[in-house]
């Protein structure tokens, strides 16, 4: 077993303030958290914070290591739901506050965290000084808004593992064809 594969996992809860309401945003940590180094790694939608966990444990040695589950995700508290359009971005700033005595942030996200993450980095005097983002959309929309909510609110009924890679089958048949 190596070192970095058997770093522990901390958590801890942090108060996020939204337009309408405030939540707690459950944040995984890996790593010594005297490091002035820190890396935000910051899921997209339908996702959780530890979907991060190998990068984690690779990066812990160099960084401390935080992966938020941002509110509605994995174990963080629902947002009011009129919030969840700004709920990325005040989790990232909260985030942001919380170690701003940091020597290093570096962000790195994917689709709705990379988002957050170019909001944030391009406001003056933002902490972030390496901003890595995968699979974000240049343009959301109010079509591209409804058509996550459809995705996020299906529910196929599944019953089994084989009905659930038949399904996957399907899918994968039809986007490699389109």
């Amino acid at each position: 077993m190596h070192a970095i594969s058997s770093a522990r996992i901390s958590a801890f809860a942090l108060q996020v303030m939204h337009d309408r309401s405030f939540s707690r945003m459950r944040v995984h940590c890996l790593g010594d958290p005297g490091n002035g180094r820190v890396m935000i790694c910051v899921h997209g939608i339908a996702r959780a914070g530890l979907d991060f966990l190998p990068l984690a444990r690779a990066m812990s040695r160099k960084y401390f290591v935080v992966c938020p589950d941002l509110p509605g995700h994995g174990e963080s508290e629902p947002a009011h739901p009129q919030d969840y359009r700004v709920s990325p971005f005040s989790a990232g700033a909260a985030l942001l506050t919380h170690f701003s005595s940091a020597s290093e942030i570096v962000w790195v996200s994917t689709s709705l965290g990379g988002r957050a993450g170019v909001f944030l980095a391009t406001r003056e005097r933002c902490p972030i000084q390496r901003l890595v983002i995968n699979d974000i959309a240049p343009v959301f929309t109010t079509h591209s808004a409804k058509s996550a909510q459809k995705f996020l609110r299906w529910n196929p009924g599944l019953q089994s593992l084989e009905e659930a890679a038949a399904l996957l089958g399907k899918i994968n048949d039809s986007t490699a064809t389109a």
